[in-house]
């Protein structure tokens, strides 16, 4: 709570020192939010990627799908360590299976994709299905898209009409212009 100011300002550096003492109690979740704190930096704490990727690791190992989400991100874009596609994929993998929402619409991704992984549309679409209904910003345009080509399953143009809305809604700006396009009947 004093991390973002609920019930008065902001207090970062006393929020790290709690989550500090509730990782060493044993809290898997405080090893993902140190792991924030320290990657991104906030007043008072500055930022030290090392330190975050060892409180992320700590998470991982501990099961904590957000850590693993969190590595897999860094990883994958190159976010202070060098750039790893497979070891990305190895985190993504252990966050979809410990129920991550935005770890389920990344693998739907790389299913629809390929490279990674072996292009198998019907599981991309039943993916991105899954992390809609988790409320993943992301998943409702590129579900829309899928619904709209019909890749992966039939054409459906009033669910990808559904989606981009949703989409839009949820503040995603890709999803506007989608939704502007199929209205406007224009590819």
């Amino acid at each position: 709570l004093t991390e973002f100011g609920h019930g008065g300002p902001p207090d970062v550096p006393l929020a790290r020192a709690w989550y500090e003492r509730a990782a060493d109690a044993g809290n898997v979740a405080s090893l993902y939010a140190l792991g924030d704190i320290l990657f991104n930096g906030a007043e008072g704490v500055a930022v030290d990627i090392p330190r975050a990727m060892e409180f992320y690791e700590r998470g991982h190992a501990a099961g904590n799908a957000d850590s693993s989400y969190a590595l897999g991100w860094i990883h994958e874009g190159g976010h202070g360590v060098p750039a790893d596609a497979e070891r990305a994929l190895g985190y993504y993998r252990a966050a979809f299976a410990g129920g991550s929402p935005e770890a389920t619409q990344v693998m739907g991704m790389l299913y629809q994709q390929g490279g990674l992984l072996p292009v198998d549309l019907v599981y991309a679409r039943y993916l991105l299905e899954q992390a809609v209904g988790m409320e993943v910003q992301l998943a409702y345009h590129e579900l829309g898209i899928m619904m709209l080509e019909g890749r992966g399953g039939p054409v459906d143009r009033p669910r990808a009409e559904a989606l981009f809305r949703s989409g839009y809604q949820s503040g995603d700006p890709e999803a506007a212009l989608n939704l502007a396009r199929l209205l406007n009947n224009t590819e």
